[in-house]
């Protein structure tokens, strides 16, 4: 039966995160399909010789900035909904695959957060960034996912699991203010922390397990007893996060190399706990992560309140690091372990610390934007029926549209930008959906739809 197409924009307010996640790109990256101002923002300020780190948040605006010249990839929500690790070890592959050429060396994901009971509120700000709510499938899925990453990279890739110790839980989002998970030290183990155990001390093989783990600022009362307003995050808790990393599960994975990785600094839920009417001391904040345990630091766009801006305020943190390294002869110890932990990792992706062992070749830029095909395969069985029940389907649409009846397409659009100076984007067409129905049952292709209006 032939039936209308129509569509109806509902404009939905909402933030957009706006985030670099390649902060350094070889010179071969210039041949992306990117925007030139794009390149000119990011490579202009970088030497050739840098690799790079990417933060894995949901794929597509506002999730990245890389709005083009990848392959589009399913997000881990979607993933989840597959119920299928080889699928996740796909999509893994392709990411690393993709990467891995353009010369990233470290990604700060996948998420391992544990969604246990959904909430529209803002309380849960995780949105399609996590696998779902079971913490065995998120172990599955997560270890899939990154023994993709590893083999898709062909091991160039160190993949840094967050939200350690897990964030699905938290009482409020993390990004205003320090949230709380109020469960015991029990409860963390069977859900929280499971997903962790299954990519470090209880993982299958070495391609399974994380190199690193990304600790967010989170209070955890398992861990840190009767939770206060003065009470730390575990990021900068360093008897906290030393008893966590004590756990079996996480302490032979530590002493073979395991990497800590602060969140990001430079986040207004930290700046709202350090600072003191308008001072905010970005030196005191990154010593207090480091010396919690932390061995690489996420510094973000922390900004001191004596500082005019992020790089004036890194240039801070490391003259105070190299005062410190000097004068006192415990954080110097702590800096030489930390080194050496980053080092051996580095080591290990490279076999040797020669330049020409480091940057990628621009060959393999041919090969990006070449996994569609798991795209469709992870859409296609991730479809999922929300409402109404399967049960109560067939009495609520006993048939399908018929001759007159019409469909509305209810879009929601989130905008983003690929720099600073670069205009506003839409991440997906507000009728994307519609032209997509057309294509596959208008005129073109069955005529199962007519014109619509």
């Amino acid at each position: 039966p032939h039936h209308a197409l129509d569509r109806v924009h509902v404009p939905v307010d909402e933030v957009v995160r706006l985030r670099l996640p390649l902060p350094h790109l070889p010179a071969v990256a210039r041949r992306l399909l990117l925007e030139p101002e794009v390149l000119d923002h990011v490579l202009g300020r970088l030497h050739d010789d840098e690799a790079a780190v990417v933060e894995a948040l949901a794929p597509g605006a506002p999730g990245d900035q890389i709005m083009n010249g990848l392959t589009p990839l399913p997000s881990e929500m979607a993933v989840g909904a597959t119920w299928s690790p080889d699928l996740a070890k796909q999509v893994g592959a392709a990411t690393g695959r993709e990467l891995s050429v353009l010369g990233v060396n470290m990604i700060l994901g996948p998420s391992l957060d544990v969604l246990e009971t959904p909430s529209p509120s803002p309380n849960n700000d995780m949105g399609a960034s996590v696998f779902g709510g079971d913490p065995y499938w998120v172990g599955a899925l997560g270890s899939a996912y990154i023994s993709g990453l590893h083999d898709g990279s062909a091991n160039r890739l160190l993949v840094v699991a967050k939200h350690f110790p897990g964030r699905g839980s938290a009482d409020r989002s993390n990004q205003e203010e320090v949230a709380t998970v109020r469960k015991s030290l029990e409860q963390l183990k069977q859900i929280e922390l499971a997903p962790f155990f299954a990519v470090t001390g209880d993982a299958a093989s070495s391609g399974e397990t994380a190199d690193g783990l990304l600790v967010s600022h989170i209070r955890y009362q398992g861990f840190q007893g009767n939770i206060r307003a003065t009470t730390r995050p575990v990021s900068f808790d360093a008897q906290a996060l030393s008893t966590i990393l004590a756990l079996p599960e996480f302490s032979a994975w530590r002493e073979d190399g395991g990497l800590i990785v602060s969140d990001n600094l430079g986040t207004r839920a930290v700046r709202k706990f350090y600072a003191t009417g308008s001072d905010f001391p970005a030196r005191t904040v990154a010593r207090d992560a480091f010396v919690a345990g932390n061995d690489l630091l996420y510094l973000g766009n922390i900004v001191s309140s004596d500082a005019p801006d992020t790089y004036s305020t890194v240039l801070e943190i490391l003259a105070y690091f190299s005062q410190k390294y000097r004068e006192d002869p415990a954080f110097a110890q702590r800096v030489d372990a930390a080194a050496l932990r980053i080092l051996t990792l580095k080591y290990r992706l490279y076999g040797s610390l020669k330049l020409q062992n480091v940057l990628t070749s621009s060959s393999g830029l041919n090969g990006l934007n070449q996994s569609q095909d798991v795209t469709f395969e992870v859409a296609r069985r991730a479809a999922t029926l929300v409402s109404p029940s399967a049960q109560d389907l067939a009495t609520l649409l006993p048939t399908p549209p018929q001759v007159r009846d019409r469909i509305v397409f209810f879009t929601d659009i989130s905008q983003a930008q690929q720099c600073s100076t670069c205009p506003m984007k839409a991440g997906l067409p507000v009728d994307a959906l519609q032209n997509a129905v057309v294509q596959l049952y208008g005129p073109q292709s069955g005529n199962q739809t007519s014109s619509f209006r």
